[in-house]
């Protein structure tokens, strides 16, 4: 019997064999999922804290435009039941900025007083609300989220949010 007929022959048996098939399937699919979990994670968590960043410079806002008036003291509060918004991501830093902003009768707008950590640009007011005779209380939060997973390779990943609200008790909020 030749070589090439007894590889064959080898090649055959072998083949007829399945001892181990179900143990080299469940490998492959293990690492397949040792692979897309952490993954996985990672864009869940990210979300996350988007999603809490999001709420924040929404709730700054709306405390904001619930009040009359505004000074340091009122903004530390308003800062502080914000920041507890961030639960259970307490371990990222979260920078928060709130302005009041008014559109004069030519329609000019300008930053009558500011509070936080962010700079915030009246000009960022979209134009559909540049509207003669308003204000508007116009917030951020801002989140540098290092992934658990992966840092090195995607690095830090700055998350903001805007804000925009009208006054609620007055036609504005004014500084104290």
């Amino acid at each position: 019997m030749s070589i090439l007929a007894k590889i064959r022959s080898s090649l055959a048996a072998f083949k007829k064999d399945e001892k181990g098939v179900a143990f080299v399937e469940f490998t492959v699919v293990m690492g397949v999922i040792a692979i897309l979990l952490p993954g996985v994670w990672e864009v869940t968590d990210a979300l996350m804290v988007k999603r809490k960043v999001n709420q924040a410079a929404t709730v700054l806002a709306d405390l904001t435009a619930q009040a009359a008036t505004i000074d340091q003291t009122a903004y530390d509060s308003m800062a502080f039941m914000t920041n507890e918004i961030m639960h259970p991501y307490e371990n990222f830093e979260t920078r928060l900025g709130v302005i009041g902003v008014r559109v004069d009768a030519n329609r000019r707008v300008s930053t009558i007083w500011t509070y936080g950590d962010i700079d915030l640009d009246d000009s960022s007011l979209p134009s559909a609300l540049v509207l003669a005779n308003r204000f508007y209380v116009m917030s951020a939060a801002e989140v540098d989220y290092q992934p658990i997973f992966g840092e090195s390779v995607i690095g830090t990943i700055t998350m903001r949010n805007t804000a925009i609200m009208s006054p609620r008790l007055s036609s504005s909020v004014e500084e104290k």
